[in-house]
This record gives C-alpha cells, structure tokens and sequence, in this order.
C-alpha cells in the first residue's frame, strides 16, 4: 500500500502527523500526551491515570453523559490508555466523520475535572488497585520494576499507590493537566480515508487557541490553585525523572505492541506472561455522570473568538526520519520535568519477593538492554522470539519438557534505558532448575546464535503481521505512535518490512555480543519461596 506522511505544526506547538491509506473507507484520530508516570513528581504518582479517566467525565462543552453518547452518535470504536511514558485517546470513524471525531476528541482533552466525579473516581481507582492484590502478574510487573528502577518515577506503578490516590487534591490535577496537555506536548495523528490539508484546517479551529507549555507555567505560577499544586510537590528538583524526550511506543495498544517488555508502558509482551496493571487500558466511564461543576484544568475560550488559522503549507517526509522542514526545537516533551537517568542495572545480586498466598513461583534473570528506538530493535525483538515465543528455545526445552509452566525472554524498553529480562514460572519446588534450565538455553544461544532458518520464520511472521496491520488505520495510528515516540519520525510499512529483511543470524549475535545474557545477572524472584 502506497502511502506517505505530511507533517505540519500549529503555531502554538501542537503537531500533526497525517498518512493517507488509499482503498480504505475509515479513519483513526489519535491525541498522543507525551506524559505518563514516568513524568509524575512526588505526591503526584498516579495522576496521568487518573486524569485520563478525568477527560470522560465532561469538559466545558459536555458533560460525561453527552462525551460518551457522541462516541456512539459517531459509531466510533474508540479508548483511552495511559503508559509510563504516554497518553492516547483515539477514535476510529467513518471516512465523513472525521472532523467531528477531531473535535470531539480536542474537547476531550481539555476536562472541567468536575469535583463530584474527581471523589467517586478516585474511589473507582483505589478499586482497581486492591483488585491488583490478587493478580501474581501485576506483583511481579511492579516488584521487577521497583528492583531495576529503585528511586526512580519507572520504578512506580501506572496507577499509582493509595496513599497518593488517596490524598491527591484536584488541584494538582489541574495544575498538571495544564502543564503535561500543553499544545507543545501532544501530537495529532490521523490515518486513513483523509485529507491532510482538512485536517490541518480542522486542527487549527479545534485546537489553535490551546496554550503552549511556557504559557501554561507562567499561568500555573500566578494562579492561587496552581500554588497549592506547587506546594504539593516541593524539592523535586533534587529528585529522579525523565532526563530524554521519549523518543515510547512506546507506544502501541495491546493488539499492536510487539516489544517484549514485561509491563514496559503498561503494554504486555507477546510471550511473556507478564500483564499490564489493571486499569491501564480504560474503557470509558459509564454515562450519567454529573454536568461538570467546577473550574475547568484549561481557560474557556473566550466567547466569539476566531478559532480558525491558516495551516501552514504541508511538507512530505524527505526521508523516513528527515520531515523536510521540520523544526528541531518544536517539540520538548519533557516540559520542564528533566531529571537524572535511572541508576545503572545491579550486573548481579539476589532480590526476592515473598508472596504466600499464591502458588507459582517466577524466576527472572535480568541484564542491562538497550533503549527504545534502538539501532539493534529487530535483532533484539527477534532474539526474545526465538529464545521465548511460540515454537521457541525455551518452549521446546523448558515448558514441553515439564520445567515450567512458562517461558522466555522479554525487552523492557523506555526512552534512555533498557533490560532484557530471561523469565520462568512455575512449580515454586522447581525454582532453581528453572533458572538451570534458563541459563542452560542463553549459554546455547550466546555461543551458537540461531540458524537461517529459525531468523528466517521470525521475518516470515513480521511481515504478515505487517501486511495485516497496515489495513487498519487503527493499528496505523497505533505504529505512528509508537515511531513518534522512540524516532521521533514515522516509518511507513515499507521502511518497517526492509528493517525486518535486514535481520540476519549474525546481526542478532553482534547484538547480543553488545547486550550479552550469559553472565550472571541479577536473579529476581517472586513467589511463595520469596
């Protein structure tokens, strides 16, 4: 399918990125938040989750009722989902429903945060995180991260902990809804049955008046609520953050995402069993909710004011990383919120979580990985396939011989750092000749590589996935997403079929010679046996 990107940035910082599919007859809108919980301060773990739930409950010009009702009206497939690193809401159409999509999803990111609904929601939170008690998945996704990103905001759960959730006023919501849904920290994306130059033209009414991030700041800083948030999150500059512009997929929804990262950006991995936190993918809240009744995170527009601006001329991509004109200084979405880098990965050492009430045992041998958007990601992705995705190494030699319930490799991938992590879950009797069997299988791997073949059956399944995928504007929005945040740059389907083509047994092996899995590690282990 031919296709091609055309890119164009309003004047307040929002950027739109456009890719029409011929022969389709729908279309997908996507607001894409560069904000997550990696970019949550103290006494603010938690909110990019909760105020995503906070934008279906009513902006300025609806109330829940109507947001989601109009969803319908549209016969819109939509959702919301909220990850360490990003905050999508999309919306899938009829190709001549596109400018009422856009709309209503620009009125969606600009919440009134009505009070009433801030305290039930809240409730409806903490809900979800006792739900997580009962989930070994969710204890081994939060504990592995805490072991390898401790004292860091990637070491903290999506959905925060209780005590925040508990405690967090709606004015530091509001204050970071002002700063993190700054027109300079969200991309458009649409894909499909559209028309750049309309959208561009529609984007500008809908969206032409939101403020930029310094605008934002400097409001937040003589606004009396805003002191309050302030207050509420005192001496962070001493503490850790996100120190990159995410480049992070990261960056796709679960029906996309194909890194394997155990809870990496709240998306699970294809092989591992690893789940996202409860709640990180949010339906939308039930109707019924309350007309909005307090302040709004943003300023109403004023009454009559000119919402229309002129799209600048639009400029397709001169390469698939090089938009011809684009500017390099646009686009900041650290906002402010520029930290330290997460410590170094421990090389060895034991930590262990004792977990009584549940009765399989997981086993982790974790290395240092590389980043997102790295150089090596389809070696590394075709790596964690053939060590431990279907018909793989630790399929046939571990799980069908009885060794474990489960097995395999996984890449945990955020901007600036990265882990690549060999897992196994089973019988807690079985625990140490699990991690034998572990080792045993990247010790083979590391000193014999895979065959053409095994490489070749990995390139045969990426393509078809593909050619698959690049039909729905849907999953496309989702690619773009995910190219934004770790290149920021798309790649057609073309450029992603010639990167799979690329891989060879001996560029997987130069990778793993650069990341190797064959030393020690660092053994993490969570279960009844601790």
């Amino acid at each position: 399918m031919h296709t091609r990107f055309v890119e164009h940035t309003l004047p307040n910082g929002l950027r739109i990125v456009c890719e029409a599919m011929p022969r389709v007859s729908s279309a997908a809108i996507a607001m894409f938040v560069q904000t997550g919980s990696r970019h949550e301060r103290p006494g603010e773990h938690g909110v990019s989750h909760f105020l995503e739930h906070m934008c279906f409950k009513g902006s300025h010009r609806r109330n829940c009722r109507e947001i989601n009702v109009r969803f319908d009206e549209l016969g819109s497939i939509y959702n919301a989902f909220t990850g360490k690193e990003h905050t999508v809401y999309y919306g899938w159409v009829p190709a001549d429903r596109v400018e009422p999509q856009l709309e209503l999803l620009a009125d969606l990111v600009r919440p009134a945060l009505p009070a009433a609904d801030f305290e039930t929601e809240r409730k409806v939170i903490l809900e979800e995180i006792a739900m997580g008690d009962d989930a070994f998945e969710r204890h081994v996704s939060n504990f592995l991260h805490h072991v390898i990103f401790e004292g860091h905001p990637l070491a903290h759960e999506i959905l925060g902990d209780r005590e925040t959730i508990s405690t967090l006023p709606r004015e530091t919501m509001a204050a970071y809804a002002r700063e993190r849904y700054a027109a300079d920290n969200i991309t458009l994306v649409a894909t499909g049955a559209i028309n750049p130059e309309s959208v561009f033209a529609w984007a500008a009414r809908q969206c032409g008046t939101w403020e930029r991030s310094d605008s934002a700041a400097a409001r937040a800083t003589a606004a009396p609520t805003a002191a309050v948030a302030v207050d509420a999150v005192a001496g962070v500059a001493d503490q850790p953050g996100c120190e990159v512009p995410p480049p992070s997929h990261s960056r796709t929804t679960p029906a996309t995402s194909r890194h394997r990262r155990p809870g990496a950006n709240g998306h699970p991995s294809a092989s591992a069993p690893f789940t996202p936190p409860a709640g990180d993918f949010t339906a939308p809240p039930p109707a019924g909710a309350s007309q909005p009744d307090s302040p709004s995170a943003f300023a109403n527009p004023p009454a009559g004011a000119n919402l229309s601006a002129s799209p600048c001329a639009a400029a397709p991509w001169a390469s698939p990383s090089t938009p011809a004109g684009a500017s390099a200084t646009a686009h900041a979405p650290s906002l402010g919120r520029i930290f330290p880098s997460p410590p170094p990965i421990p090389r060895s050492g034991v930590r262990s979580l004792r977990l009584p009430q549940f009765t399989q045992q997981e086993v982790m041998l974790v290395y240092p990985g590389p980043a997102s958007g790295t150089p090596e990601e389809e070696d590394i992705e075709t790596f964690a396939s053939l060590f431990g995705g279907h018909n793989s190494r630790c399929y046939w030699n571990i799980v069908q011989k009885g060794i474990a319930a489960g097995a395999g490799a996984a890449w945990l991938a955020y901007g600036g750092c990265g882990a690549i992590v060999l897992w196994a879950t089973g019988d807690p009797d079985r625990s140490t000749e699990m991690l034998s069997a572990l080792r045993k299988e990247a010790r083979r791997v590391m000193r014999d590589g895979f065959t053409s073949a095994e490489v070749q059956r990995v390139r045969n399944q990426r393509r078809m996935q593909l050619a698959l995928e690049s039909e729905s504007p849907r999953t496309r929005v989702m690619q773009i997403i995910d190219d934004l945040e770790t290149r920021n740059a798309p790649r057609t389907v073309g450029h992603c079929l010639a990167a799979v083509d690329q891989v060879t047994p001996a560029g997987v092996q130069r990778s793993l010679r650069k990341w190797p899995i064959d030393g020690e590690g660092l053994l993490v282990t969570v279960g009844p046996r601790g």
